[in-house]
């Protein structure tokens, strides 16, 4: 190992402070989204937008004062879905909490209006049945719990991979 690195620790422990700031400000989002009783398609775009600055201000602080002022594709899109993980964990967390203990009504909330768009498609009593069934699985604690985490993380690799086309900077003098 490099003293480089054994001096300035690994890259995940460089990204669990960014990653629980950036799961942080996501988690006030949702409570905002909340509190303010908004599901618009606009929250969607304010996580992306939110995630996409976390990941380019904390990459670019850890790149200068991290790695000497340079950092290659590979190792920023590695250091923004670490980011992304400890973010999602935190985010699955907080949703388990939410349905649990501040809004347990919220997943029925969210039965009823798949209830009501599956009955405004003209759907038969058993297509319906079926289609709740399905939905009550989705909405179950666990497999959210993987959803978000999935979700997240897929989401924040995507985000780093066009990140990464602006904050790398290669150092091609240690290469020889």
């Amino acid at each position: 190992m490099t003293e480089q690195n054994t001096q300035s620790g690994s890259m995940f422990q460089n990204a669990l402070a960014p990653g629980a700031i950036m799961g942080i400000t996501l988690i006030a989002l949702s409570a905002i989204y909340y509190a303010a009783d908004y599901d618009g398609g606009l929250t969607t775009l304010a996580n992306i937008i939110a995630t996409g600055a976390a990941i380019t201000y904390f990459t670019i602080q850890y790149r200068d004062k991290k790695k000497n002022g340079f950092i290659s594709y590979g190792q920023t899109v590695g250091f923004g879905t670490l980011m992304s993980l400890v973010s999602a964990v935190l985010n699955a967390v907080y949703f388990v909490i939410f349905i649990t203990l501040i809004a347990p009504d919220y997943i029925a909330t969210v039965m009823d209006k798949a209830a009501q768009k599956i009955i405004e498609q003209g759907t038969d009593e058993a297509q319906l049945e079926t289609a709740l069934e399905i939905t009550k699985l989705i909405l179950s604690p666990p497999v959210l719990t993987i959803s978000i985490i999935f979700s997240c993380v897929l989401s924040g690799v995507i985000i780093s991979l066009i990140v990464a086309i602006f904050v790398k900077k290669e150092n091609y003098q240690q290469r020889f």
